[in-house]
């Protein structure tokens, strides 16, 4: 049990220094016309409204200031190696799904795309000798297939867990490097210096686990992103938000 609530804290906790973080995926488990989702939390937000009984629109925004990230043993040790992080993200999608049902379990697939910016820094030592910094814009496409299962002989409308896979293409463009350097130079930090744009791939299977009363529901959903491309970066490789997740029916409510 401890090591569970020490993984949380490292999940959910201000590491940072990343120069790609997984946006959390929208999983509506949609069954029917004139349903309206959202998933809200304090860094996010997702909206979708199915305008029939197998289409859906939904759009989505994100943000994430990172704060700076140590080493706290190497801190204040010049010339210890000691790395000091940053980043900041924003991001807005939008798109479309098409979904159908066969007995409790739900099929969808989710395609869209969107546009944001994001925000990078690394340094070592206090001295400052090695400074890896770069803001850029960002735009990225997807598509996510997701199954769902209802128990409703068990739980009834109270539980719902899905699994899904993001696909997703990132481009960063109009890079502004800022980096300066008087050492070695960390491979992922080198593949953004010396050009005004970069593109790389991702896979990201996850779950998402659904519970609470036939409206309003607890929402948690973990993803393990996996690079997909040739080059090294620095990602998040596990991810799990969690959110309020409500689920209006307007056709009859």
């Amino acid at each position: 049990m401890r090591f569970l609530y020490l993984w949380l804290i490292v999940c959910m906790g201000s590491c940072s220094g990343y120069q790609y973080i997984a946006s959390p995926a929208y999983v509506p488990l949609n069954t029917k016309k004139d349903n309206l989702k959202a998933s809200v939390f304090h860094n996010h937000l997702q909206a979708g409204y199915t305008v029939s009984n197998h289409v859906s629109i939904f759009a989505t925004g994100y943000y994430r200031n990172g704060g700076t990230g140590f080493n706290l043993e190497k801190l204040g040790k010049e010339g210890s190696g000691a790395d000091n992080y940053d980043d900041k993200f924003r991001e807005v999608n939008a798109g479309a799904s098409y979904f159908t049902n066969t007995m409790h379990f739900t099929y969808e697939v989710h395609t869209g795309g969107g546009f944001g910016k994001v925000y990078y820094y690394h340094t070592k030592d206090l001295n400052n000798i090695y400074s890896a910094e770069f803001d850029a814009r960002k735009s990225n496409i997807f598509i996510q297939p997701s199954v769902a299962y209802k128990f409703p002989n068990v739980f009834g409308d109270h539980f719902q867990l899905g699994a899904f896979t993001k696909v997703s293409a990132v481009r960063y463009y109009d890079i502004n490097n800022k980096s300066s350097f008087n050492t070695k130079v960390d491979e992922e930090d080198l593949y953004f210096i010396n050009t005004r744009s970069r593109q790389f791939y991702f896979i990201e299977p996850g779950l998402c686990i659904r519970a609470g009363g036939k409206h309003i529901k607890g929402n948690a959903t973990l993803s393990f992103p996996v690079n997909a491309g040739p080059n090294e970066i620095r990602y998040r490789k596990t991810n799990l938000y969690l959110s309020i997740f409500f689920d209006l029916d307007l056709l009859n409510e």
